[in-house]
């Protein structure tokens, strides 16, 4: 029953959602088989390999045309400001969401993240830019608290859980773009570019907050264009010095 049903979700869904349905299934039936609750595990022997994908990230021109098409109104500003903390910063959608001003150093271009994925805390940073987009943000926000939140309603609330991705999508139809871009989409394009300018997997990593560089190499096959030119000025062999022949019309061997 199990495989059968693990076969008919793969042809349903993407491999990544069904392989989250794989492991929600093989760790509860684990849980019936160490608690008594059924004679042997039924899953045992069963693997459903994790599909080796990589991210869909836009380019440079995306996220600017994205950023034009927040018109120059209330709505439009916070939106503005919030595209960028995405794409600068590579905040989460639910750390962007719980975000409160009081989390944010603008002079020091920090972010104090707040039970961030694991419920744990860390710092993100972001530029100039999206400090000044936040403080013409910050100056028609309808309750400029510590506490409140800095992505908000009319009535100053926080935003609902999908609403960030419903505005980004809305956003991309209007900014002509061919596919939608979300949150966690965002956050991929802060790491690409990261490396891109940098070439640190490391620095990466670190301001992204992953556990390892597992989840950080995927980005590297991202940025193979920008490997392939920097090798190109960088050949061993094009640099290696060749010796000259002794005497005219010695066959040289290779």
């Amino acid at each position: 029953m199990i495989e059968h049903y693990l076969a008919d979700l793969r042809s349903r869904v993407r491999p990544v959602s069904a392989h989250q349905a794989y492991r929600t299934l093989r760790t509860f039936t684990r849980w019936c088989a160490r608690t008594g609750r059924l004679v042997t595990d039924p899953m045992a022997g069963l693997v459903m390999r994790a599909p080796k994908t990589l991210p869909c990230v836009p380019g440079d021109e995306a996220v600017i045309r994205l950023l034009a098409a927040c018109h120059a109104t209330w709505e439009g500003r916070r939106n503005r400001a919030m595209i960028a903390l995405l794409a600068d910063s590579g905040l989460r959608k639910e750390e962007l969401r719980r975000l409160r001003w009081a989390d944010l150093d603008l002079g020091a271009r920090l972010v104090h993240v707040r039970a961030g994925k694991g419920q744990k805390d860390g710092v993100a940073f972001f530029g100039e830019t999206t400090a000044s987009l936040l403080r013409t943000w910050l100056a028609i926000h309808p309750g400029p608290m510590p506490a409140a939140p800095v992505c908000c309603t009319h009535e100053g609330a926080m935003l609902g859980p999908s609403t960030i991705t419903h505005i980004l999508h809305r956003l991309s139809r209007r900014a002509g773009l061919g596919r939608k871009i979300g949150p966690h989409a965002l956050r991929h394009y802060a790491a690409t570019s990261l490396l891109r300018r940098t070439g640190d997997l490391e620095l990466v990593r670190r301001v992204l907050r992953y556990e390892s560089l597992a989840m950080t190499l995927r980005y590297a096959v991202l940025t193979q264009t920008e490997v392939a030119a920097k090798f190109l000025h960088a050949s061993p062999l094009d640099h290696l010095s060749v010796p000259a022949q002794k005497r005219r019309g010695q066959r040289v061997e290779v």
